[in-house]
């Protein structure tokens, strides 16, 4: 019914039917929206790590503390050769979005109505539009894979370029990766007829080169992606949830209708995960009958879904569409796939499924994706007008205050480290972090840093501390400028404090901020 009363939505406005027009509109909503966007600290991290950095070196050894391979870092680091500004960041961000969009509208074999819900769609539309991480890059280069996919037969030298730069992308796109390198080996493994065109007409070199670049790119992805001895992320063998946790299934599990629906199921409730379980469960089932009449898509679907699901119970379930919605990147690739393979009975006859069964898949299979495709539409509208209305953050907003008050060079402590990098990255200088003892800008999770995410901030009374010994130390620093993430309840005695400013107004709450002045009494 829904998808019925959005035909008829989409036929008031002819010009949708171009997909030029759909482009342009895109490009020209996802650009007001990225220039009004407030970036935060995931955002920011990566830019500070490149701009204080010394070398190359040290950048990629401070960007193994972050969990994310490495080429989104050494973008901003080539980017940062033409402007010192981080809206740099975020345009280069909105192009690559643009042109993955781009991509999937001239190479994709979905239906024009499927391609405008597609569009505007939450993570298109929101989550690897405006806000500038790296997962935007694994979208484009696995679009660009599907669309360069029919090349393989002369070389495979142009997807395994893609795959190197799609491993280096992120955890989710490398995992991605590895699922189509494994589909191309076992089609050139047990295809003759594709194995014995290939070797007529491509070059003596053209295997052993792509071998050479996958397994150096997805080598160097892996050392990346292997955290210091003394980062949060290490934790030995204590961090991977080795012992079985039905309830961890059903969560992991929980995280494709995630990647679905956008919702996730209440984990403290079995009927929460059952019923989501099973719904999922059905969905699922249903795209593999109509991809085991296309054995290739078939296995890249399985092999990806197969591994992000367990990596999603042994490590990291995945906090929200960012991660989990890799689930129905994974699902449109498949299908944009399996549209240049012929049908295959293979599979069907040793799997020995009944007709009844894949003619249910054949049936039911658009239906349900297209239901899909609708509610990421839906999100999308919302996600994107919901960012104008309320900052995401209220760093630019505090930054800029602070600026226009002509504070920028004033002495300023900021507490926690972690929720300042986005005050840090706008008024483009470093702060005083008690949490390292010292200047700073990013935030490494780990090393000498007192605390993280999953231990206790230090309190409010241990940055006083910093602040009075500040201070009174010799620098002859007659007051400081304090921003503190959450509201300040005590005082200390010898310290007078003058609260300035609150500023309140974000969506993601850890980022509100809280402006004081303090001088010794």
């Amino acid at each position: 019914m829904a998808y019925k009363q959005l035909q008829r939505y989409f036929k008031q406005f002819p010009f949708l039917t171009s997909p030029w027009s759909v482009l342009a509109l895109f490009a020209v909503l996802g650009l007001i929206g990225v220039l009004n966007h407030a970036m935060w600290r995931d955002e920011f991290n990566t830019w500070l790590i490149v701009r204080d950095s010394g070398s190359l070196g040290e950048m990629l050894g401070r960007v193994k503390y972050q969990g994310h391979t490495a080429l989104w870092a050494l973008c901003l680091s080539f980017l940062r050769n033409f402007s010192q500004s981080p809206v740099i960041m975020q345009l280069f961000h909105w192009a690559i979005a643009v042109l993955s969009v781009a991509i999937f509208w001239f190479c994709s074999p979905f239906t024009h109505r499927q391609k405008i819900l597609f569009t505007f769609g939450y993570l298109p539309f929101y989550q690897y539009l405006l806000i500038a991480r790296p997962y935007v890059l694994g979208m484009l280069f696995l679009f660009i894979f599907c669309a360069i996919f029919p090349f393989r037969r002369k070389s495979y030298i142009p997807a395994a370029v893609v795959l190197a730069l799609m491993a280096n992308s992120s955890a989710y796109a490398l995992f991605i990766a590895i699922a189509l390198l494994a589909t191309l080996t076992i089609e050139f493994s047990l295809d003759r007829e594709a194995q014995s065109r290939y070797w007529q007409q491509s070059k003596s070199y053209d295997l052993i080169l792509s071998l050479l670049i996958v397994a150096a790119s997805f080598g160097f992805a892996f050392y990346i992606l292997t955290p210091p001895v003394d980062s949060y992320n290490h934790g030995g063998l204590d961090a991977w949830k080795l012992r079985f946790d039905l309830r961890r299934v059903f969560r992991a599990w929980g995280r494709v209708f995630g990647g679905y629906t956008l919702m996730l199921p209440e984990h403290k409730r079995w009927l929460d995960l059952i019923a989501s379980g099973l719904i999922t469960l059905l969905a699922v089932l249903v795209f593999l009958l109509r991809l085991v009449q296309k054995p290739l898509a078939f296995c890249f679907f399985i092999l990806a879904y197969l591994e992000i699901l367990a990596f999603s119970y042994l490590r990291f379930m995945g906090i929200g569409p960012r991660h989990f919605g890799h689930f129905y990147l994974v699902l449109i690739a498949a299908f944009w796939l399996a549209s240049y393979l012929p049908e295959s009975t293979a599979l069907t006859k040793r799997l020995k499924l009944s007709p009844r069964f894949l003619k249910f898949g054949n049936k039911w299979h658009q239906p349900i994706l297209t239901t899909i495709i609708t509610i990421q539409f839906l999100a999308g509208l919302y996600g994107l007008p919901r960012d104008l209305l309320i900052p995401f953050s209220a760093s630019r907003a505090t930054a800029n205050y602070i600026r226009a008050s002509g504070w920028q060079d004033e002495f300023i402590v900021a507490s926690r480290d972690a929720n300042m990098a986005p005050i840090s990255g706008y008024l483009d200088r470093l702060l005083y972090y008690p949490e390292l003892q010292g200047m700073g800008s990013f935030t490494l999770f780990g090393g000498d840093r007192e605390s993280d995410d999953h231990k206790d901030a230090i309190s409010h009374e241990e940055v006083l501390t910093h602040v009075q010994e500040l201070l009174s130390g010799e620098h002859l620093i007659g007051r400081i400028l304090l921003v503190l993430h959450e509201s300040l309840e005590i005082r200390a005695e010898g310290l007078e404090i003058e609260s300035i400013r609150e500023f309140t107004r974000s969506w993601t709450a850890s980022e509100r901020y809280y402006l004081y002045w303090v001088r010794l009494s």
